[in-house]
Formats: C-alpha cells, structure tokens, sequence
C-alpha cells in the first residue's frame, strides 16, 4: 500500500547549502485525491525566507510563497472541531521534548532582506508493505 504522505516545495542542491540538508516546505499533508495538484508538480519555484525564530526547543523560518501557488498552500491543522491555517514556514532544528509541528506557533522576527531559495514541487509518497515503511520524493504526477 502507498499514501501522499505530502506535498509541497523540496529545495534544490544550491539552496540546501543556504538552508543545509532536504528541508522542504509541506503545502497539503495527507491529502485526499481531490487535493493532488498535478499541475505543477516538477515545476521550479522561488520561494522566499523573511522571517526567522528559535524559542529554545524549535527553530524555523517563515516562508513567502509566490503567488501563482498559494492557491495550493492548504497546509492547516484541527483545533476544537475548527481547521486552522497554518503559516507557511520550514522547521530547521527541535529539541528532544518537541515536535515539527510546534514551528507553526513561533513569532517569527522578520529578515532585513529576504533570502531566495529554490524548488520544485513533488510529492512525498510513503510505501507500507508488510515488511518495512519507506518514503521517496516524485516529481511525477500520481493518480
């Protein structure tokens, strides 16, 4: 069995030597069918950094989206029976006692000048088999 585990941004060589290792910005987890974007998956992107935030246990940065995107940006999570957006950022580091997800509530502070960086859209497919759990990354459209 395979999922969208999620979509998103997944930055190219040059700007994970800004940003270090596979970051990537999720738009959408665990997205239905009627929420696959195949329209621009592989496409490049430029995506801005203006904000930055470490509150001891997460640290982050507060991500621009272009606009011919940010219809895709869907990214929220569920509070008190509510969906809640969550603002575009990437988690950059936690603390043993946190969770990825804690990067949302950060007050980010905002940059003097925002710092470009580089990606294409994909999906992040995760593999059940009996045996082992694996993820891999595609540029491809999924049906």
């Amino acid at each position: 069995m395979s999922r969208i585990l999620y979509y998103g941004i997944f930055f190219d060589d040059i700007s994970k030597k800004i940003i270090s290792n596979d970051f990537h910005v999720t738009f959408r987890y665990l997205p239905n069918k009627d929420e696959r974007i195949n329209d621009v998956v592989g496409r490049k992107y430029t995506l801005k950094i203006v904000g930055i935030e470490n509150n001891g246990k997460n640290s982050g940065v507060l991500i621009e989206i272009p606009d011919e995107i940010k219809k895709y940006y869907l990214h929220r999570y569920e509070k008190d029976g509510k969906e809640i957006p969550i603002i575009p950022h990437m988690t950059l580091s936690i603390a043993e006692n946190s969770k990825n997800r804690y990067t949302r509530d950060l007050d980010f502070k905002t940059l003097d000048e925002p710092i470009e960086i580089t990606g294409r859209f994909g999906y992040l497919i995760e593999e059940v088999p009996e045996d082992k759990t694996s993820r891999y990354i595609t540029f491809e459209k999924v049906s």
